[in-house]
């Protein structure tokens, strides 16, 4: 299996710290891109590494920092967009036509991402049923990132599912060939930043067109949204309301019938894949805290590894 990594800095991209790619910001002494290759070297499902970005600068600092890898790392020139992007890879890297062809597609702006959780994913993974998996993380898993009294941390924005209180992490298992609707992955793509007034009021307007389609599209997205309304504005009960009538699988089959793929949630438990550098404040938050942060989930992976 090959992964993608993102590293493109095209429309609808958020700077950070006064730098166009977060590919190239450092933490610690490393950027985050060589802190996620160095991992994805480590995760023996993967063949190999499909770098796309600014190709020029990529490999540039590939050269200038050292950084290699024992799996071959291609390197190709980004194009309008994320979508755009995959598919691009996805073609060129094809030696023969396969229907069934699987990608893991990762994010450049993830430092804390293991390969121990990469693993996670794609072993709890089924690609024999499903064309797309996505990936979550619990909030349990995530306060361990939380601020302190005396430190800096990471705050997420969860979906309440009839389970619990997840939160949409950074991997995606995908079979590229299987997807009919590339549109409305374009489209909210655009508006992932939903903790901004104006991307929710697009999404809504994206969700009533969806309506055509799907007629409890609209019932799902608008009850998600006011479940999560109440648990953060301290009305738990009204949360609960809404919270207990969408379990995963509703949101499997809704989201499977958006896409036109068959589409499953996995669940990781390390939580580094959910810990992005979202903005400013989180950067440098991951900055502070990045070694503690690093050892810990290590220090996860090794009780694991013993029980």
């Amino acid at each position: 299996m090959d992964c993608i990594i993102l590293a493109g800095s095209g429309e609808n991209y958020r700077e950070v710290s006064e730098e166009d790619n977060k590919a190239f910001l450092k933490v610690g002494d490393q950027s985050i891109l060589e802190w996620i290759l160095l991992q994805l070297d480590r995760v023996p499902e993967l063949d190999r590494l499909l770098l796309i970005g600014p190709k020029s600068r990529i490999e540039t600092h590939l050269a200038t920092d050292g950084i290699k890898t024992q799996k071959p790392l291609l390197v190709f020139e980004q194009k309008n967009d994320l979508v755009e992007n995959i598919l691009f890879v996805f073609r060129t890297t094809q030696k023969e036509e396969d229907p069934n062809r699987c990608v893991l597609i990762l994010p450049s702006d993830t430092p804390l991402l293991l390969a121990e959780e990469v693993r996670e994913f794609i072993q709890k993974s089924d690609m024999s049923r499903n064309d797309y998996h996505g990936g979550l993380t619990t909030e349990a898993a995530l306060r361990r990132f939380y601020p302190t009294d005396s430190k800096p941390g990471v705050k997420m924005t969860y979906f309440y599912f009839a389970e619990g209180c997840f939160r949409i992490n950074n991997m995606h298992l995908v079979r590229p060939s299987a997807f009919q609707k590339v549109h409305f992955i374009r489209r909210t793509y655009a508006m992932r930043y939903q903790k901004k007034w104006y991307n929710i009021l697009r999404m809504m307007a994206n969700v009533l067109r969806m309506a055509m389609l799907i007629p409890t599209g609209p019932y799902v997205y608008f009850g998600m949204q006011l479940g999560r309304l109440g648990f953060e504005s301290g009305w738990p009960r009204f949360g609960r309301f809404f919270q207990k009538q969408f379990p995963m699988s509703r949101i499997e089959g809704l989201i499977s019938k958006v896409l036109g793929v068959r589409m499953s949630m996995v669940v990781t438990t390390l939580g580094g894949s959910a810990i992005d550098v979202d903005n400013e404040n989180d950067y440098r938050a991951i900055c502070d805290r990045f070694g503690e942060w690093r050892k810990m989930q290590e220090d996860l992976v090794k009780q694991e590894a013993h029980t």
